[in-house]
Parts: C-alpha cells; structure tokens; sequence
C-alpha cells in the first residue's frame, strides 16, 4: 500500500488519474495523451499504454444526507465495479483443462489481461464514435429490435466503426464464455421456441417481430434472468437463441474448418476476407494449424499416400 499525504490541490487526484490513463484498458489506444512526454520515448513502457485492469475508486460524489443513503451509495459503487472487472478473478473454465492460456486471451501471440463483451444483441443506429467521426455502428442497448439480415463484412464494419479495439465477437470469446458457463454449472437459456425457452413454459419476453402469427423475435434483455449468462441482470443476455449472430474469426470452405489463429480476429488489421493468409486449417493429427487445402473460389489441394 502507497499512502500520499499531501495537502488539498497538491495534484494528488491528478497524479493518479495520469496513472490510470496510461495503464488502463479503458484508455487503450490514447498514445496521444503520452506521445510528446518522456515516458513514451521508452519503447518498454508504449507497450504497456493501455494493456492493464486498472480499478479506480472515488467516493468524491458520495454525498448523501443520511447514513443509511451514504451506505447504499457506497455499497453501490462497489457492487458497480465488482461486475465490470469480474474478468480479472482467476478462475478456470474446463475441468481437467491443463493451465494453458484460453485462446481467446491471446491476440497476435500476445497475452490480454481481458475483454469487453456486448451486454445485449447489437442494433445499428447513426452515432458519433470514440474518435468524433459520424458512422453507422451497432451498439449494445436494452429492450430493442436486434439487428437482422446483415452480411459478415457489414457486420464486422458496423462493430468496428465504433472506434478503436471495437471488434466483432470472435469466436474464441464465444467459446470462453460458453466454457464459462458450463464450468459454473449453467448454461443460459433464451428465445429459441417463439418467444420462450423450450425448458419454460411460463417466461416470456417482449416480442419485436412475428413469424407465421406467432412470436419471432423479442427484444434484447427482456427475458427473465435465466435468459442472462450468469443468471444476474450485470450479464450477458440473449447467447441463446433470438437471431444468427455473425461470429469472427471462424469460416467453413468446402467442408473445411478453418480459423484465425487464438483471438486474432479481435484486431482490424487482420483482415478475414476471403483470401485472406491469416486463415488456417487445423491439422486433424496433432491439432497444430496449417495451409488451408480448400479456397474460396472452389479449388482444393489433394493430399494423401
């Protein structure tokens, strides 16, 4: 513990606020903030901007008249931060798993301390981005319509025009977190029987669209807590069921598995278009990834005795 005793508007608050800034996943990207100091003319340090879970506490608005509302308000922040960094608690997610790092936390063959996932199924409305430019992108927002009939390179554009390290769920992190699930015991239920789970009968949620007079889909984060990954309303809602949701970094061709290797579909600059080089097939043998013998365009590489 570093306790700093220093009298009011000594830079206290400001001095911490630097640290968070520069280490923090929440500012992942800001090489603008750091650039001209001489902290940043160290090649050791730039690759650490952005890369930590850093936990900021102020109880600064904490400003109620009563005890009892000072406690609640308190007890509420914490809660606040305990669900948005529950990503940092060690945990494993597979049963007689050996200790290798999960894919998913392993982007162009550098371990990430975590990742952000949508709350609810994405929507797409016209906004202005982290960078101040005007874009079409699909956020994450309760109780609407989720977005359907969109094609993968739409998709992928939609969730990246957000700003920077905004990606379209990949498939390593939907595997994570199924892995997730069931290393806790449940997995989450969802709109896969016109508006309900086929396991209830009597849970519903609000319908947005219909199909052949009966419920198609409803809107995001309305079902009942089952429907959330980890059965609270701090969860992930809607995994199962509701619309085809486009996952990255994973395509068949020809009947040929094929990935991106670990989570290196979470970065841009790795492009997942159809000749793409970062695509790999996986070795039935030893599970190693190799060429892909099949193409896009219809031709396949023959191999054999």
């Amino acid at each position: 513990v570093t306790l700093i005793t220093r009298p009011r508007r000594f830079g206290k608050t400001l001095n911490m606020s630097m640290v968070e800034h520069f280490f923090s996943l929440d500012h992942a990207g800001r090489s603008d903030l750091f650039k001209n100091l001489n902290i940043w003319h160290e090649e050791a340090y730039r690759k650490l901007q952005g890369t930590i879970p850093v936990i900021s506490l102020s109880f600064a608005n904490v400003k109620e008249d009563t005890y009892e509302k000072t406690k609640i308000r308190i007890c509420q922040i914490l809660t606040d931060l305990y669900i948005r960094y529950s990503f940092v608690q060690n945990s494993d997610v597979l049963t007689g798993g050996n200790d290798s790092i999960h894919p998913a936390f392993i982007v162009n063959g550098v371990q990430i301390p975590g990742f952000y996932y949508s709350k609810y199924q994405n929507v797409v409305h016209a906004a202005i981005n982290t960078e101040g430019y005007n874009v079409t992108a699909a956020y994450s927002l309760p109780g609407e319509d989720p977005a359907v009939n969109i094609d993968f390179d739409t998709s992928r554009a939609r969730c990246e025009a957000k700003g920077h390290g905004w990606h379209l769920s990949t498939n390593a992190e939907w595997a994570a977190i199924a892995l997730w699930c069931k290393k806790n015991g449940f997995m989450p239920y969802g709109n896969n029987n016109y508006g309900k789970d086929t396991r209830e009968s009597n849970y519903k949620a609000i319908p947005t669209s219909t199909d052949s007079g009966r419920t198609g889909r409803v809107a995001t984060g309305t079902g009942p807590l089952t429907w959330s990954h980890d059965k609270t309303m701090g969860g992930i809602w809607d995994l199962n069921g509701n619309v085809w949701e486009w996952q990255g970094g994973i395509r068949f061709v020809w009947g040929e598995l094929q990935i991106l290797a670990n989570n290196d579909a979470a970065d841009p600059d790795n492009p997942q278009n159809e000749t793409s080089v970062c695509w790999k097939a996986i070795n039935a043998a030893d599970g190693s990834l190799v060429d892909p013998e099949c193409t896009v365009s219809g031709s396949a590489k023959l191999s054999g005795n």
